[in-house]
């Protein structure tokens, strides 16, 4: 099993903002066919994927609920929806195609698949439509950015199945060119979101593991779904869930031909991996 190939089968697929649902049946048959978890299918074409620890659930009761999101709308640039298959080539060692956010969902399937490799707590998948704004495409239906993240953040305040950690899978356009990575952690600084303390100190302590395993990494800060998780399973709920992401850099952005360096992705993965299994969140749970 290869990320970059499983990226590179998502990048293919013309899942336009509003038109998700293409991509759902290669997400069923990847889940079904690696005996990943259960899907459940939210309002819409959001989808939620639970993926259990490996091994017998009955040792690992302890274990945290951990959430990875990753958007699966990509912007048209293309002009209609009648496109069938979309152009993908590595070359240079960088993935090129429609790689916003293909590179996220990509990832997050393949961290799921390496659960039965590592002690990774229980995690959800929540794939959501509509994270760029409904001004690229039919305005007049009032189409906001964000809109999936919303319609999941609300399902799973309802159904009370609240993890103890939002972590986005996005691409950021601060490289212009280079590869590196970036981590975003402060959405109430892109927000109008009084933080409190317990909040704060629970991503300090996030914030602190990754800077500190990983100096590579530059802490930044753009918009995009983290900062939805983030205000409204905080904002009045008594939850004080961190929301942070995680980016390889795109260039350019938000056009035909994206590009992402397999080396970004290839790193994404082993700190994803280091961190499921190294991070302490019995601490994070405690504060």
């Amino acid at each position: 099993m290869n990320c970059v190939d499983i990226i590179k089968k998502c990048a293919e697929i013309p899942s336009f903002s509003t038109e998700e649902h293409v991509l759902h049946p290669f997400i069923y048959d990847f889940v079904r066919e690696n005996d990943i978890g259960e899907i459940e299918h939210v309002h819409k074409n959001n989808l939620v994927v639970y993926v259990p620890p490996a091994g017998d659930p009955g040792e690992k009761n302890d274990l945290p609920l951990v959430a990875l999101t990753a958007h699966l709308d990509k912007i048209n640039h293309f002009g209609n929806n009648d496109t069938e298959k979309l152009p993908v080539e590595s070359d240079d060692g960088k993935l090129t195609g429609q790689l916003d956010d293909s590179a996220g969902v990509g990832i997050c399937l393949y961290t799921a698949y390496l659960r039965n490799e590592y002690n990774f707590p229980p995690l959800m998948l929540l794939f959501s439509e509509m994270e760029e704004h409904g001004s690229y495409i039919q305005p007049d239906q009032g189409l906001v950015s964000g809109l999936g993240a919303a319609r999941i953040s609300r399902h799973l305040l309802d159904t009370e199945r609240i993890p103890v950690l939002f972590l986005t899978i996005d691409t950021t356009p601060f490289y212009r060119g280079t590869n590196g990575i970036s981590i975003y952690s402060r959405f109430w600084e892109k927000d109008d979101f009084k933080i409190s303390e317990k909040l704060k100190k629970k991503t300090e302590q996030l914030e602190d593991f990754f800077l500190s395993q990983y100096p590579e990494i530059k802490h930044q800060n753009n918009s995009n779904d983290y900062i939805t998780y983030g205000r409204l399973m905080n904002k009045d709920t008594g939850c004080y869930v961190p929301s942070i992401a995680l980016e390889p850099a795109i260039y350019p952005y938000h056009q035909i031909g994206e590009s992402v360096f397999i080396s970004d992705i290839l790193m994404i993965v082993k700190i994803l991996t280091e961190f499921l299994t190294q991070f302490p969140f019995q601490e994070i749970t405690s504060v």
